[in-house]
């Protein structure tokens, strides 16, 4: 979860520096890593508005979540579990990713998001450009993407598809859920939040 070369940030930074300057949009990038200090001074020479908000406390991203337009996620290296992608959906944000992981294809397919190429700035930007102009599309993008999320990734859902999944492998055994039974997950108390968040906004 660190801003790294695979991450692709700078392909953010290259979309909205092509986005119209009068709709003073607001690049918000959440995490730390290796790539930070080169992506200020991109940023800085392509003169758009941006904040660093570094790592941030899990309690803390859904603040962040609720005052941004729009979620891009644009890593050119596939993650095993997209869990930033997950949590934008989920807060009923519409998302732009690239298909690194290839299921983003499939999570944002039917009016729930855009999922583009890898690489692909003009891509990149002409979605964002889409939602940042369109408030209805993305209203209806958000609420879609969170309806899947609680549909298809609530802990009841995935207890069950991981117990099937036990069982079509001939494990023999039932998995231990208190915390689906209860109603609740366990907890990430105390723990920092590490996938990389970048968002979009417009100034009110």
């Amino acid at each position: 979860g660190r801003l790294a070369p695979e991450k692709a940030i700078d392909d953010l930074v290259a979309a909205v520096a092509e986005l119209p300057r009068d709709m003073n949009v607001e690049l918000v990038i959440a995490g730390d890593g290796p790539m930070r200090a080169a992506l200020e001074r991109t940023v800085s020479a392509a003169g758009i508005r941006a904040t660093f908000l570094g790592d941030l406390e899990r309690a803390d991203v859904a603040s962040v979540m609720r005052a941004a337009d729009c979620f891009a996620y644009c890593a050119t290296r596939g993650a095993n579990t997209p869990v930033a992608v997950l949590e934008a959906m989920a807060a009923g944000m519409p998302v732009v990713a690239t298909t690194a992981p290839a299921v983003h294809r499939a999570m944002l397919a039917d009016g729930r998001g855009s999922a583009i190429d890898p690489g692909d700035p003009q891509a990149l930007g002409a979605a964002l450009l889409r939602y940042l102009r369109s408030p209805l599309e993305a209203e209806d993008a958000g609420r879609a993407a969170r309806r899947f999320v609680e549909e298809r990734h609530a802990p009841a859902e995935v207890a069950r598809a991981v117990e099937q999944l036990v069982e079509r492998l001939g494990a023999g055994a039932r998995l231990s859920r208190p915390w689906r039974d209860a109603g609740t997950r366990p907890s990430a108390r105390g723990s920092r939040s590490r996938p990389d968040r970048t968002r979009c906004r417009r100034s009110r």
